[in-house]
């Protein structure tokens, strides 16, 4: 009975993964040996074109899922940080060797900032709380991807919350290492 259950998830495991896989596009990148690929075509991203860095952009709006974290022990004017869901990431593209990463950053933080985050939670004394963070939905457009020093990022830009944020916490970083 156990071998059965397991063989049929590892079937629909197979099966998922190589349709996903099967659906996605490739896109190399003009005159290199590292090249593009993955995009997923449910995805509402639309390709446009490598810059001069080699930086990937695309066009159009997508549904992000995820951890916001804003401030920083060390900092008296904080930083934002979104850490996508999984199901947020298997949905963006990277490039070809590379994972998406597990953080991406906004071009407008300020409008995030604004928008996101209620002034309550501003109340809470730093020397107590040395960051804030919530689950979130929110809209994005103008992403870029691209590698910088052997590690991948995204950049997008923050239009508007899809759904709003639960909960919120103010607490001490946590320790991630390096």
């Amino acid at each position: 009975m156990i071998r059965r259950t397991l063989a049929t998830f590892v079937a629909a495991a197979l099966l998922f993964t190589t349709s996903a896989w099967a659906k996605s596009t490739f896109i190399a990148r003009p005159g290199s040996q590292d090249m593009f690929g993955i995009v997923v075509p449910e995805s509402p991203l639309r390709f446009t074109y490598f810059d001069s860095d080699g930086k990937a952009h695309f066009k159009g709006r997508i549904k992000l899922s995820g951890t916001y974290y804003y401030g920083d022990a060390n900092e008296t004017d904080g930083k934002l940080y979104f850490k996508l869901d999984r199901e947020t990431k298997v949905r963006l593209p990277h490039f070809k060797g590379y994972h998406v990463p597990d953080l991406i950053y906004f071009s407008n933080d300020a409008a995030f900032i604004e928008t996101v985050l209620p002034e309550k939670q501003f109340e809470t004394p730093r020397e107590i709380a040395k960051y804030i963070t919530g689950r979130v939905q929110i809209i994005v457009d103008n992403l870029e991807t691209g590698v910088e020093c052997d590690a991948p990022f995204i950049n997008v830009r923050f239009v508007s919350v899809a759904l709003a944020p639960l909960r919120f916490a103010a607490a001490d970083l946590p320790d991630e290492g390096c």
